[in-house]
């Protein structure tokens, strides 16, 4: 697949506001993964592709991951927001015909993040979190895109631990990945 053809995609299924956070994210994926020496080129591209199946319904997400066995957890069927990433990878894998295993990995799991993921994957998953609107909106993750600048497993560690509290102080769903990660990594 060819990033025009991607674009081309994006322009004709996805709202622009979406496009203009995955372009962001792209950018600041691309940024931290250069900072530390790591795959830039795949970090800009899964934060390109990473919100495809953010704007489906929860109803749609849902319907598309029990039809192709995409659900890894009951909070995401309790929370079928949760599934968008996993979605998004199967639709750049069967309808895009996208490839490449560790960026589709990366995208099935940017919410969450894994603890399988290759070291340049970190950057897109902060890189979702961080970029310059959601800081402006949230100047609390300001502090967490400077530590990514030092150590992305630490920012790593911080945002989860931020979110994991934020979570529990609105009662929301909080998906067991995040506990792994803050084991394994």
């Amino acid at each position: 697949m060819q990033i025009k053809n991607l674009l081309e995609w994006q322009y004709d299924n996805i709202p622009v506001h979406r496009i203009e956070h995955m372009q962001r994210t792209a950018i600041v994926a691309e940024e931290l993964a250069t900072i530390h020496d790591l795959n830039a080129e795949k970090a800009y591209l899964a934060g390109l592709m990473h919100d495809i199946a953010k704007d489906k319904s929860d109803d749609d997400l849902l319907k598309i991951s029990m039809q192709h066995n995409l659900i890894n957890h009951q909070e995401e069927k309790d929370a079928p927001h949760l599934l968008h990433g996993q979605v998004g990878s199967y639709i750049l894998a069967n309808s895009l015909h996208f490839t490449d295993k560790d960026i589709l990995f990366t995208i099935s799991w940017h919410t969450t993040g894994h603890y399988n993921y290759k070291d340049w994957a970190w950057a897109t998953f902060l890189a979702d979190k961080l970029e310059p609107q959601k800081i402006e909106e949230n100047n609390a993750l300001k502090p967490i895109l400077s530590t990514a600048k030092n150590s992305l497993v630490d920012a790593v560690k911080e945002f989860i631990i931020w979110r994991l509290k934020q979570r529990e102080d609105m009662n929301k769903i909080i998906h067991p990945m995040s506990a792994e990660i803050l084991k394994k990594i």
